[in-house]
């Protein structure tokens, strides 16, 4: 499964969104590519938000179909989640979201 990563533009951040990332990719064992909206969408994007704000997520015309996981501050697709557990709640939603692919 083809994952990669938005970050929005860290203006207002509230979580650490870089450390998110690499707990998540070491869960995974791999490096997840930041994404480019001129490189054929992912089979799933996360899009990484430091703030409620979401900022990516207000452009999603360049995503054509692909599953989207938007981390906003500390929640996850608009559910609040403790701080603590972010990176947990997100590597468990993305390996559900794998094992529904295979």
């Amino acid at each position: 499964m083809k994952i990669a990563i938005r970050y929005c533009g860290g203006c207002n951040p509230e979580i650490d969104r870089e450390g998110l990332v690499r707990d998540l990719e070491a869960a995974l064992g791999r490096d997840l590519p930041s994404w480019q909206t001129d490189h054929e969408p992912p089979d799933l994007l996360i899009e990484v938000c430091g703030c409620a704000r979401s900022c990516p997520s207000s452009n999603d015309s360049d995503e054509g179909q692909c599953r989207k996981v938007v981390v906003a501050g500390p929640a996850i697709d608009g559910w609040p989640v403790e701080a603590g557990s972010l990176s947990a709640e997100l590597e468990r939603i993305v390996l559900e979201i794998m094992d529904r692919r295979d």
